[in-house]
This record gives C-alpha cells, sequence and structure tokens, in this order.
C-alpha cells in the first residue's frame, strides 16, 4: 500500500471505531477493545510512516555509496520487524497476553541467546 492508501485506511478504521463508541456505548472490556484497536491503528499508520522514511534515506544512502552494500541486511531488519508486527497482531486478535509479550523484538533477542527476559 502507499501513503495515501494507508492513511484513508487508517481514517476508515478510526471513524468506524468511533461509531461503535457513540452508537454501542460498549462496556468495560469492549470499551478496552476498540481503544486497544485505536491505538493500534495509529501505530500501524506510524510504523508506516516510518519505514516509507527509512526506505527513502537508504535509497539515498546507497546513492552516494561508493562500494554497494549488502541489499539482504535491511531486509533481514525489515523481516524480523514485519514478524514481530504480525505476532503482535495475531496475539491481539486472540487475545493472548503470552504471545503478544513473545512478540517482541526485544524479548525475542534476549531469549535466543539463552537469556530469560522477565515480563510483567
Amino acid at each position: 500500500m502507499r501513503e495515501r492508501e494507508i492513511d484513508r485506511q487508517e481514517v476508515k478504521i478510526e471513524r468506524e471505531c468511533l461509531r461503535v463508541l457513540a452508537l454501542y456505548e460498549p462496556v468495560a472490556s469492549d470499551f478496552r477493545r476498540v481503544l486497544t484497536v485505536l491505538r493500534v491503528n495509529r501505530d500501524l499508520e506510524r510504523i508506516s510512516d516510518l519505514a516509507a522514511r527509512i526506505a527513502k534515506r537508504g535509497e539515498q544512502a546507497q546513492r552516494r555509496a561508493r562500494t554497494p552494500a549488502d541489499p539482504r541486511a535491511p531486509r533481514i531488519t525489515a523481516s524480523e520487524a514485519l514478524e514481530a508486527v504480525r505476532n503482535a497482531l495475531d496475539a491481539l486478535a486472540k487475545s493472548d497476553p503470552a504471545a503478544a509479550r513473545a512478540s517482541s523484538p526485544a524479548t525475542a533477542r534476549s531469549t535466543a541467546g539463552g537469556a530469560r527476559c522477565a515480563t510483567a
């Protein structure tokens, strides 16, 4: 998706959340769920903005570089980030806090090295 389409989707989701809040007056757990969707929606839009900036700067750096960079390095990092986001969204959809904590890239790095990660 391009930036404008992502922005349109963000507005669409936000409007739907506000409609749910206005029309259905959700109780506590449902209210928290709608607020979570609003926050995640905002965060995903922010992630897309940052990813676009990173890509643009990477292209600029590549053009200025005297020696070609290994094109796999950014893809590996991007793949890890996308996997973490997917896992976090799956955990949200399943209402699974343990899976949400495990989806954190910091948690994955610390547990991959055999270290224990303390979570709240």
